[in-house]
């Protein structure tokens, strides 16, 4: 925990789309996105190389950009790991003589700072995004059908995208917070009941901080994997429904921007 601690990298924000700004790929959902699209627009010679050079052009600086954007928040993370060092210690609160609370609130504030910070800096790219996306619109209309598309590759995608999720772990995860969250309600247990029976003191104090953070972590891990099985649910579903061989431009243009959103 102190090493995370050190650096406070579990800490991101969410978006007004419910996009989640991690500070280590802040670009996630975006860029994922787009690299989804571009293997659906390599089974299409009329269209690949275009938006191999929108890729190379925009896509691989659209990452670029939004790193950058939000690693300028990294002030107000510094002032967050400064009281991080102080709470957690139980010698360093002491010297705090009864400021505890007061500086325990000054983090949170800074976290909520931090996070706005996060979301702003990612949110100044969203004109990027969106000329991207009509780009990408753009670009799915020249695909060449004859009266109808195949609609081969979607349904082609659709099984890909399955196998695939036989490589995400999230039984595993899952079990592995739900051990966490449980060691974690014994500890808070233990330490409220010493509480009452000692009273306040540095100890606990900087015990019951480490335990909010931990608890941080495990909501925020939770929403995580919340976000990647309501994705992996919704392409399941699809794998169970009658799929078209053929459609209309207009429908391959919407499942060829709608499946890889959900698998992004």
């Amino acid at each position: 925990m102190l090493e995370t601690t050190d650096t406070l990298d579990y800490i991101d924000g969410t978006d007004n789309e419910k996009n989640i700004i991690s500070q280590l790929k802040p670009d996630y959902a975006y860029v994922y996105y787009f690299n989804e699209i571009k293997r659906y627009t390599e089974y299409h010679k009329e269209i690949s190389s275009k938006y191999e050079s929108i890729y190379n052009s925009s896509i691989k600086t659209l990452k670029e950009d939004i790193e950058n954007a939000v690693d300028t928040c990294k002030p107000k993370k510094n002032e967050m790991i400064a009281l991080t060092k102080i709470l957690e210690d139980p010698e360093k609160i002491k010297g705090l003589e009864g400021h505890y609370e007061g500086k325990f609130h000054a983090y949170r504030t800074y976290m909520k700072e931090y996070q706005n910070c996060l979301i702003n800096k990612s949110n100044k790219t969203m004109p990027q995004i969106r000329s991207l996306k009509y780009d990408i619109n753009e670009l799915l209309s020249d695909i060449i059908c004859k009266q109808k598309c195949s609609n081969e590759t979607y349904n082609n995608m659709i099984k890909i995208y399955l196998l695939e999720f036989n490589n995400v772990p999230y039984e595993t995860h899952i079990q592995y917070i739900k051990n966490i969250k449980s060691s974690l309600d014994f500890g808070s247990h233990l330490i409220n009941r010493a509480q009452r029976e000692l009273g306040k003191s540095n100890i606990i104090d900087s015990t019951k901080f480490v335990q909010e953070e931990i608890k941080y972590i495990i909501e925020r891990f939770y929403t995580h994997l919340d976000k990647v099985k309501y994705g992996m649910d919704y392409i399941k579903d699809l794998s169970k429904k009658e799929v078209l061989n053929e459609v209309t431009l207009d429908v391959l243009k919407n499942n060829y921007i709608t499946l890889p959103y959900y698998y992004a």
